[in-house]
This record gives C-alpha cells, sequence and structure tokens, in this order.
C-alpha cells in the first residue's frame, strides 16, 4: 500500500468530523420553542429564520464554487468555521427576531453552506472507486449531527437557558472547524495517479460538461425539481417534528426531542446506505428506490395525524428521513455522473440552489399551520410533494438513457 493510500482513512474522519460540527444548525428545530416561549416570537417567525439559514446556505454554497480552486481549501474552510462560530455565538445576544435572522440565519447559513460544499468537493477526490460511498459517509455526519449534539443541547438548554446555549454552541463550532482545517485538502495530480480506478457502476466516464451547457440540458430541469420537491419535504419535518409532537400528539419537549434526534439517526444511516446502494446499481435505480420511500412516507404521516398515533408518527418520520437523506447524499454522485468531475465544484454549487427553493417549504407549512390550527394539511401539501418527485423520477429514468447515449 502506497503512502497516499494509508492518509486516506485519515482524511475521511476529518470530513466526517467537518460535517458533524456543518450540522449543529439542524437542530433548529430543538430551538423553536424555547424560542417563541421566552420571546414570544410566532411560528411563522421561527419557521421563516430556517428558510433564511438555508438560503444562506445556497449563497454559501456558490460562494465555494466561485472561490474553490482560487484559494486553498483549508483557508476557505477557516474562513466558513468564523462565520458558523460567530453566527451562533452572537445569536446568544440576540432580542429581538432580526437580529437572529442576521446571526444564526445569514452568517451562520452562509458559512455552513461554504463548508459543506468545500468538504464534499474534496473528500471524495481520495476515493474515486467508491464516491457514492465516501460521499455517504460524510454526510452521514452532518445529518447525525442532531442525534449527537441534541442531547448537549437539551441540557445547555434546561441548565443556562437558550442564549447562553448558544453562546456554548458557537465556540464549540469555531474550535471543532478549525481543528479539522489543519490537515484538510484536495489531492495533488500526482497523489490522483497513485489512486484506484472508478469500477462497476461508477466507471469513469469521458463526459465533463460546464455550467453554461448544463443548464441548458432538460434533465438538469427535472432532477432540480425532484430534488427541491424531496428537500423540501425533509426540511419541513425537520423544523416541524417537535412542534408536531408536542402541540398535535401531546407528546413531551423531552420525548419530541428524542424523536428529533431519531429521525436524525435515520436520515445519517440513509446517506451512507444511499451512496453504498448508488455504487452498487447507479443513478437511476438509487433515485426511483430513494423516492418511493418518501410517498410511503408522506401517506404514514397523513395517517399518523388524522389518527393522532405517535407510533405511526415515528414511523412516518424515519421514512421521509431515509427519502430526504438519500436525496442529498445522492445529489454529488449524480451531479459527477451527469457531468463530470473537471467542472463539479460549480455544477454542484448551481444544484445547491435547491436549498433556497427547499427553505421555503417549512416556512410555508407553518403557514398553513398558523392559518388552518393544525399540522394536517400542512402534511398532506407534503405528501403531494413527495408524489410530484416519483413522477419526476420516472421522467428523469427516460432522460437519462437519452443523455448517456448524446452526450
Amino acid at each position: 500500500m502506497n503512502d497516499v493510500m494509508k492518509k486516506r482513512p485519515l482524511y475521511l474522519l476529518n470530513g466526517f468530523i467537518g460535517f458533524l460540527f456543518l450540522g449543529i444548525c439542524n437542530a433548529w428545530s430543538i430551538f423553536v420553542v424555547p424560542l417563541e416561549t421566552a420571546f414570544n416570537y410566532t411560528r411563522s417567525q421561527t419557521s421563516l429564520a430556517y428558510t433564511i439559514c438555508i438560503a444562506g446556505f445556497s449563497i454559501g454554497a456558490i460562494l465555494a464554487g466561485s472561490l474553490n480552486g482560487k484559494l486553498k481549501v483549508n483557508w476557505l474552510m477557516r474562513i466558513a468555521a468564523v462565520m458558523i462560530g460567530i453566527g451562533l455565538f452572537f445569536t446568544g445576544f440576540a432580542h429581538n427576531i432580526l437580529q437572529i435572522y442576521v446571526t444564526y440565519s445569514v452568517i451562520c447559513g452562509v458559512g455552513i453552506g461554504l463548508g459543506y460544499a468545500l468538504l464534499i468537493s474534496t473528500i471524495p477526490l481520495w476515493f474515486p472507486e467508491k464516491s457514492g460511498t465516501i460521499s455517504g459517509i460524510c454526510l452521514m455526519g452532518y445529518a447525525l449531527s442532531t442525534a449527537i449534539f441534541g442531547t448537549l443541547i437539551n441540557i445547555l438548554l434546561n441548565a443556562v437557558g437558550i442564549q447562553n446555549t448558544f453562546r456554548i454552541l458557537g465556540i464549540i463550532s469555531l474550535v471543532g472547524l478549525m481543528l479539522i482545517t489543519i490537515v484538510l485538502r484536495a489531492p495533488t495530480l500526482h497523489e490522483r495517479d497513485k489512486l484506484p480506478e472508478p469500477k462497476g457502476k461508477i466507471k469513469a466516464q469521458t463526459r465533463e460538461i460546464p455550467a453554461n451547457q448544463m443548464l441548458k440540458n432538460p434533465i438538469f430541469y427535472v432532477y432540480f425539481i425532484a430534488i427541491c420537491a424531496c428537500g423540501g419535504s425533509g426540511l419541513a419535518i425537520i423544523n416541524h417534528a417537535s412542534p408536531i409532537m408536542t402541540e398535535e400528539l401531546m407528546a413531551t419537549s423531552a420525548f419530541a426531542a428524542s424523536i428529533v434526534s431519531i429521525n436524525s439517526i435515520a436520515n445519517g444511516v440513509a446517506r451512507m446506505g444511499w451512496g453504498i446502494v448508488f455504487d452498487k446499481l447507479g443513478t437511476v435505480k438509487t433515485l426511483l428506490a430513494a423516492y418511493f420511500f418518501g410517498i410511503i412516507a408522506g401517506v404514514v404521516l397523513v395517517i399518523a395525524l388524522l389518527t393522532k398515533s405517535v407510533p405511526l408518527f415515528m414511523i412516518g418520520g424515519i421514512l421521509i428521513m431515509i427519502a430526504f437523506g438519500g436525496n442529498a447524499s445522492l445529489l454529488p454522485n449524480v451531479v459527477r455522473d451527469l457531468f463530470g468531475n473537471a467542472n463539479f465544484s460549480m455544477n454542484y454549487s448551481i444544484f445547491n440552489l435547491n436549498a433556497l427553493v427547499c427553505s421555503f417549504v417549512p416556512t410555508i407549512v407553518g403557514l398553513i399551520q398558523s392559518a388552518t390550527h393544525g399540522y394536517t394539511i400542512p402534511i398532506i401539501f407534503i405528501l403531494v410533494l413527495e408524489a410530484v418527485t416519483v413522477g419526476l423520477s420516472f421522467v428523469f429514468a427516460t432522460l437519462y438513457k437519452q443523455f448517456t447515449k448524446t452526450a
């Protein structure tokens, strides 16, 4: 085994840890009720905070695509670390919702998007023979963050209050992300020659399509709308799972937090699982399978709300997180499969604009909940989105055959 191969586990572990810290802000659902209680914010206001954060994520991803290659990856990651740390820390000093929109939503959101795109563009380059699996393992860290840090957050909320919790999380995030930049880097051309060749369903292809050509192809728009529908549904559940449990199903806040953690685990494990499936089955079959989990989840969640069933809601939440995790972990692999590695950073950043569209879904769900005074209609809305995703996956399958023959 050459020196390059020996170093690969270290780079993978480093990426996984980086995603763990990037995912801390996905615990927003846990903060919703404490913030509303402490400051009398409305549900639509707290939902909008998460929406703006995801919009900031999209901006950060575009910055990563523009700057990656012009500045070293580790220095760009340090910028992301400072933004996230400062954003969370100063959220602990916010006394109105507008200040939270600036600190948590904008500063923190942009930092997360920048760091996320940098890591997913860099770490899989060390593993060309199993990029799907590696992307899934890295993104599993992002999804598991809530499960790992959720208990700590609840302890801090009870011990030191909402504002001090944000301050402590800011410090933890800054230190953790700064530490991973010590060994973060992409392989050199010489090192890439020592890495294994892609094989099986992920064998090397000659398509290297720049962003301007990608945007002219119908398959881009079909896939983009599909990931928006699936991603928006998942974000809505992440954002509203805790309130649904406490307000609709009369669960305690502690039990609701445990369900949020379970959903996070399902999301994380799914990301690794779908990456492994992708390396075995390829793009089309894996996408079809992942999106079918989404529509099944939507049906189960509707029944759970209508029957006020906690067990069914738990099952539905797990299923929709499996679909959501697949949607996220398959994205970088599908982008590489369709459009190549040479332009990956910019192409992937453009696809990450889906987060901007997805970010409106939790707010829409919050607005519908406020208008109807319940979550049944919002959950039906999520079911419709999942149905759209499944329909588009069949269209994608048809276009994929044509695209791979002609591109």
